[in-house]
C-alpha cells in the first residue's frame, strides 16, 4: 500500500504489515529529489528501524535513568495518499553514533497503526544486529523489552527474516 510522502525529506513509502504491531516501510526518493544515498543503494537493504512504544515521554525517561542519552521529543505527521493525516512523536538515542541504532516512536492514539490497515502477507521471523557498539544497543532493547539479536561486529551489518508464504527472505543493510 502506498503510504505516502516524508515531508521536507524527498523521500515517500509503501507499507507491509507484518502483523502482531510490526509493518516494513519500504522507502523511495521522490521523483526529482535529492537524496543520492538512496539512490545509491544496488539492491532492498535495510537502512534503519524503529521501536514502537506506547509513550514516548515515558520510554525516553526509562533510557535517561539507565544512563541513555537521548533526544528531544519530535512531533511528526504525515498524510496518505488517501488523505488520512498520521501522527506521531519520535525520539533518537543520542549515546551512540552508531547506523543500526533505532529511534522510537509513539503513534498517535488517534492514528491507525500502518500495521493494522496495510497488506499482509508476511511475518517477521527475526532482526537481528551486528554492530561496533553492540552494548550499547542490547542496553536500549532490554530497557525496552525489545527482541532482536544484537552481536559485536567490525561493521554494520542488520538483518531482518521475514516469512512470505513459503518463502524465507532476508534483507540486510547494503
Amino acid at each position: 500500500m502506498r503510504g505516502g510522502k516524508h515531508p521536507g525529506r524527498g523521500t515517500e513509502n509503501a507499507l507491509v504489515s507484518l502483523g502482531k504491531g510490526s509493518y516494513l516501510e519500504i522507502i523511495a526518493p521522490q521523483p526529482g529529489a535529492s537524496v543520492d544515498w538512496l539512490r545509491a543503494l544496488k539492491k532492498p537493504s535495510v537502512v534503519g528501524w524503529a521501536i514502537h512504544v506506547k509513550d514516548a515521554a515515558r520510554a525516553q525517561t526509562l533510557l535517561r535513568n539507565r544512563g541513555i542519552e537521548v533526544s528531544e521529543l519530535q512531533p511528526g505527521s504525515r498524510q496518505t495518499p488517501n488523505g488520512e493525516t498520521l501522527k506521531w512523536t519520535t525520539f533518537d538515542i543520542t549515546s551512540s553514533k552508531s547506523d543500526a541504532m533505532p529511534f522510537v516512536i509513539e503513534w498517535s492514539a488517534a492514528t491507525r497503526h500502518p500495521s493494522t490497515n496495510s497488506p499482509g502477507g508476511c511475518t517477521l521471523e527475526g532482526f537481528e544486529v551486528n554492530d561496533p557498539d553492540a552494548a550499547t544497543i542490547a542496553r536500549v532493547l532490554d530497557a525496552l523489552k525489545v527482541n532482536a539479536k544484537t552481536r559485536a561486529a567490525e561493521h554494520t551489518n542488520m538483518i531482518a527474516t521475514l516469512h512470505c508464504g513459503q518463502r524465507r527472505v532476508e534483507f540486510r543493510t547494503d
